[in-house]
């Protein structure tokens, strides 16, 4: 009889915790990349979480908000340990993550300096380029180059590099870029006389963002509520609002011909 009490005591305990499991508040994992995200006395900042809060808004619900590393957001996204994120859309994720609303487009940029600058994709042959991770350029680029890629884990590592000769061009996103142009954090900064030494940036493409969640059925009502939302002028109104705050003017630009 002990034996059977303390089995029924295990199944209780473990369908209670699946039962607060199901009906705690989904959370957002977002990227700990600024101006993405990052913490700050203790609360989670940053561009991709108050796109994430104006979509709460905009469903007129509350939801958990965590900041991760990049390689953890996207693996908690596949495995459903976290239920939503907002990332660029690419070729490798399509079969793996539900994309359920594209939120922006951000253009690639190319930085170099004006003793040697990038005009066009040509102009990178011969030359030491340094991206971050290991994706986009990686993978659409840099195997057309004749150049030579350097992986670099840190944005700001990318800037000294350059202004130390280690490096002759390097690519960033322009919410990065405009970011530090912006001095939209004080950590977060190059100084005003660095900038004059930069040549126009070269852009490549315009990559979407999107609101997005595993594949997993769970949520599913509320997954399709948040698809309805690039049909509520108001959540579009305030998206533009907040790309505007970043530098971006034209981060809605293209959604119009997505979802």
């Amino acid at each position: 009889m002990r034996r059977y009490k303390l089995i029924l005591a295990f199944l209780i305990s473990v369908t209670g915790a699946l039962g607060m499991r199901a009906s705690a508040s989904p959370t957002y994992s977002i990227v700990d990349w600024f101006p993405y995200g990052w913490m700050e006395d203790g609360q989670p900042r940053g561009m991709l979480v108050e796109i994430a809060r104006a979509a709460d808004r905009a469903l007129g619900i509350t939801n958990q908000y965590t900041i991760a590393p990049v390689s953890r957001v996207l693996r908690s996204l596949k495995t459903g340990e976290y239920d939503f994120s907002i990332i660029y859309r690419g070729e490798k994720l399509n079969s793996e993550v539900d994309h359920l609303l594209d939120v922006g487009c951000i253009s690639t940029a190319v930085m170099s300096l004006k003793t040697a600058p990038v005009l066009k994709l040509a102009d990178m042959n011969k030359k030491r380029v340094a991206y971050s991770g290991n994706g986009y350029f990686h993978d659409r680029y840099l195997p057309t180059l004749n150049a030579t890629g350097m992986q670099i884990a840190n944005t700001d590592i990318m800037f000294r590099m350059m202004f130390r000769g280690r490096v002759d061009a390097f690519v960033i996103d322009d919410a990065v870029l405009q970011g530090y142009r912006n001095n939209l954090h004080p950590s977060y900064k190059i100084p005003e006389g660095d900038w004059d030494r930069f040549a126009a940036p070269f852009y490549l493409d315009s990559l979407r963002l999107a609101l997005s969640t595993s594949y997993s059925p769970r949520y599913a009502a509320m997954k399709a509520r948040m698809r309805d939302l690039m049909y509520q002028d108001e959540f579009l109104e305030e998206l533009q609002v907040i790309y505007l705050k970043y530098g971006l003017p034209g981060g809605t630009a293209c959604l119009h011909l997505s979802n």
